[in-house]
């Protein structure tokens, strides 16, 4: 059985047949009838606000997105497929925007990326309950990818605005980055 996750452009394959929306929010299908009838869709994050960067947890029983609402937004958690949201992370959306959550490869923690000026992210990485929440290092890019193992982060990132991204790895625990691949490489 598989299902795919949807938000804006982001597909997360998660064991299910596909089902197809245009809308912005998240969501999942379930098996397609043996009779050829679309499965029936469920929201998976319908807060009302922009929802964005959504994250199904590797179990499958949880969603991480971020929610910009017009005064408040924050990285959320919600149980699937009906949990309320809970607050990991609070930012305020006039100056802040996260584009992507992302789960560990055990559940244990979540990196997103938050703006922080132009073409300035900050790389975060929080735990699911919105006990603690570290910021990682700054970078220009985008992009982010844990390791299997769950202790890295990869990036893309570059020195400045007029310079092509290259790929740097960064340590969870100690917070120290190494260059994986400069854009000459690439």
């Amino acid at each position: 059985k598989t299902a795919r996750l949807m938000a804006i452009s982001v597909i997360v394959t998660t064991g299910r047949p596909a089902a197809t929306t245009t809308s912005a929010a998240s969501f999942a299908s379930e098996p397609t009838a043996a009779s050829g009838t679309p499965p029936p869709i469920t929201a998976l994050a319908s807060t009302g606000d922009a929802e964005r960067g959504p994250s199904l947890s590797p179990d499958g029983r949880r969603i991480s997105f971020s929610r910009h609402g017009d005064t408040d937004g924050g990285v959320y958690v919600k149980d699937v497929p009906h949990g309320t949201p809970r607050l990991v992370w609070p930012f305020h959306p006039i100056n802040q925007r996260v584009y992507i959550t992302m789960w560990s490869p055990k559940g244990d923690h979540i990196a997103f990326n938050s703006l922080e000026g132009p073409d300035t992210y900050g790389l975060y990485v929080a735990t699911p309950d919105g006990n603690t929440a570290t910021r990682l290092t700054a970078m220009a890019g985008v992009g982010i990818c844990w390791s299997s193992d769950g202790t890295a982060i990869t990036f893309a990132d570059r020195t400045s605005s007029t310079e092509p991204f290259s790929l740097f790895s960064i340590d969870v625990a100690s917070g120290i980055a190494e260059t994986r691949s400069s854009a000459l490489d690439l």
